[in-house]
């Protein structure tokens, strides 16, 4: 952390002492080097959670988890995301029909359901999703419907 700016002691004593005050608080274990001549402050902080590639992508179907593909969370999101985006420049349409993978599909309909009943309040449409096993995990149609 960059204080090279702060000039004044007592300035630099308050905040490292704020900041010791708030790793104390912090669940995680943390240490916190004191504000070098150069301003610096060094810090380290066990990781609680996952990361965030982690989170956005999964041990790839194809290769045995040598490589990473996108998770059905992060599919999911997108589509809904482009849902979304079509919607508001199609206001005409009364359905709009969301075709996607079976995986994305059923990740969708059974775990986000809330979130798409949700884009169907905010887009004031229905939104239909049908599984299409033809198409890629990554790839998403949208077709507005009249």
């Amino acid at each position: 952390i960059d204080f090279i700016d702060m000039e004044k002691a007592a300035n630099r004593k308050k905040v490292f002492d704020a900041l010791q005050d708030a790793v104390r608080r912090d669940k995680a274990r943390a240490n916190v080097l004191r504000i070098s001549e150069l301003g610096l402050v060094q810090m380290t902080r066990k990781r609680t959670r996952e990361s965030l590639e982690q989170l956005l992508l999964s041990p790839c179907p194809h290769c045995g988890g040598g490589g990473r593909v996108r998770s059905l969370e992060t599919l999911a999101y997108d589509a809904l995301r482009r849902v979304q985006r079509e919607a508001a420049g199609a206001r005409d349409s009364t359905r709009i029909a969301l075709r996607v993978h079976p995986e994305v599909a059923a990740f969708l309909t059974e775990q986000e359901r809330r979130s798409l009943e949700a884009l169907e309040r905010l887009v004031g449409r229905t939104v239909a999703v049908e599984a299409a096993p033809e198409l890629d995990r990554e790839q998403v149609q949208v077709a507005l419907e009249s």
